[in-house]
């Protein structure tokens, strides 16, 4: 079970005593599923020890704290024998504590990280991504209007099965098309992104959306142009810092992750992702079962597990 019992920007991990400690003793406390001991390389190692209702601080010379591959050893430095059947949580600490609102390591956000809690994000089973999911090869003699006929249309709309970005693909040099995208996001507010066009590539928006309603060209499209769907998900909250990821889990196995944080300031029709994105290593294939762990310090998202049927409109 992994909670933060104080500030400073620590996971907590709670543990019984399984031998009574004396001083210079040591125990160990394994890590919970989904921490591991990389969340801990921005630490200055100011860790702390909660026990019988005081605190022991690594800082004060109390405990001392040595991070492990699978579990954090702890030795005890107090006078007294801490007894068989004690209760204690470690509070491991992430990242130094900001102050003065001054930036740090990876941080984008202005903003201090007080509490940072554990999120569980549960895609489910997720189609691979396609480049003519919205929009099947198409061009246009003037301004106007993509028509919305891809493998995952019906009705005009597109529909993802979780938070994407839509991308654009085209042999043809369409950079100085301006490509506007409107739809909704994965709670059914109306999402605008606007992009210019790819040049041989595929470019994507930096919003994710899972409807897709209308694509509109500035310009004529000479060259065929198509667009789907990429492997890069929505986050269901907001995401300040990349290094705001503990792991990803497909089928079960832990995997690295990468997360672009949400954007920062007024939404733009050419802005990122409002909450942020996250990339796995494994390509999805409609079969494998795709979910992160990861940190937000917004306390209203604490414990909550996003299930894919956040993700259904």
């Amino acid at each position: 079970m992994a909670i933060l019992p104080k500030p400073n920007a620590r996971v907590g991990i709670r543990t019984i005593i399984s031998s009574n400690v004396a001083h210079n003793g040591t125990f160990q406390v394994s890590y919970p599923p989904g921490v591991s001991a990389g969340m801990f390389s921005l630490s200055d190692g100011d860790h702390v020890l909660f026990a019988d209702g005081a605190e022991y601080r690594a800082k004060e010379g109390k405990i001392a704290v040595t991070i492990g591959a699978s579990a954090a050893t702890v030795t005890w430095k107090g006078n007294r024998v801490l007894e068989a059947g004690t209760e204690v949580v470690l509070g491991l600490q992430v990242m130094t504590e900001p102050r003065d609102h001054q930036m740090i390591k990876g941080l984008t956000r202005h903003l201090p990280v007080s509490f940072l809690y554990t999120v569980q994000v549960h895609y489910g089973p997720v189609l691979a991504g396609g480049t003519s999911q919205v929009a099947s090869g198409q061009t246009l003699p003037s301004a106007g209007f993509l028509t919305i006929n891809g493998s995952m249309a019906s009705g005009g709309v597109a529909r993802a099965d979780v938070p994407r970005q839509v991308t654009l693909t085209s042999t043809g040099n369409l950079s100085g098309v301006t490509f506007k995208i409107d739809g909704k996001d994965v709670r059914g507010r109306k999402v605008t992104a606007q992009l210019a066009g790819p040049n041989n590539n595929t470019v994507a928006t930096g919003k994710t959306f899972v409807e897709v309603e209308s694509i509109y060209a500035s310009a004529a499209v000479g060259t065929a142009v198509s667009a789907g769907f990429n492997n890069s998900f929505g986050l269901p909250f907001f995401v300040p810092n990349p290094e705001y990821k503990i792991v990803g889990l497909v089928d079960g196995v832990a995997e690295a992750i990468t997360v672009v944080p949400g954007a920062s300031g007024e939404a733009t029709a050419t802005s990122g992702d409002p909450c942020g994105r996250i990339g796995f290593t494994t390509v999805p294939n409609g079969s494998k079962v795709f979910e992160a762990i990861l940190l937000t310090p917004n306390v209203e998202e604490a414990g909550v597990q996003y299930s894919d049927a956040e993700y259904t409109n």
